[in-house]
């Protein structure tokens, strides 16, 4: 088994994904988040950034990164320079569950099970290793209960509020908290400013601002990409 750190983009796809392999929400929310997700890992590994005004995508160095999988989205990426942030996530989505479940495939977390022809069923990703994911949930439940946040978890968080998948992926009752209380916080994690929040803090707070509701604007029946 090959080991590798966890990435914005992979614990996104582990949240998003049930034991079965099926994901929590449908398919273009899953994929457009990941791309959101990936945006995000490469802005924190320098390769990234985004316009002081928030809206344009900016190309700071296309070195490789010596991930498969972040130097996969540092590539779909990297001819978008200057290109509005909501008309990058959908080209660069184009088939990203399967690369991230396949990435995660290689190193033994979950297994490929392939679909039917003409995809009337649809490939899944079943989980194998469980570990990771717990290790990712019991981390952010502590965050959620009023831990301090790490920039992976603000963003994570802000990823999933952005597509409106708090209550697919966070239980309350698991979480040992009211909704009301549960709501609050993973909208102050997901929003929420911090004058004194050091560098990279920072940078994944405006991310969140920019980002994410670009990203959320290309999901959903409002759709506007």
């Amino acid at each position: 088994m090959t080991t590798t750190q966890p990435t914005t983009a992979t614990a996104l796809f582990l949240l998003a994904l049930k034991d079965d392999g099926h994901p929590r929400a449908w398919g273009q929310q899953t994929t457009y988040g990941l791309a959101g997700a990936l945006l995000t890992d490469l802005v924190l590994a320098g390769r990234l950034a985004v316009s002081p005004n928030g809206k344009r995508l900016v190309v700071v160095d296309q070195t490789p990164t010596g991930d498969e999988l972040l130097d996969e989205g540092l590539v779909r990426f990297a001819g978008r320079d200057g290109k509005r942030l909501a008309s990058t996530i959908p080209p660069v989505a184009k088939g990203l569950d399967r690369v991230v479940g396949r990435y995660l495939a290689r190193r033994g977390v979950v297994r490929e099970e392939e679909g039917s022809l003409w995809g009337l069923v649809p490939t899944r990703f079943p989980l194998v290793d469980r570990q990771p994911e717990q290790q990712l949930r019991a981390q952010l439940a502590e965050v959620l209960r009023g831990g301090s946040p790490r920039p992976a978890d603000l963003a994570l968080v802000g990823l999933v509020h952005g597509l409106r998948l708090d209550g697919k992926v966070f239980r309350a009752d698991e979480l040992g908290m009211s909704r009301g209380d549960l709501r609050r916080r993973i909208s102050d994690l997901a929003e929420g400013g911090d004058p004194g929040a050091d560098a990279t803090t920072a940078a994944i707070r405006r991310l969140n601002a920019s980002a994410v509701p670009a990203m959320a604007a290309c999901v959903g029946p409002a759709a506007s990409c």
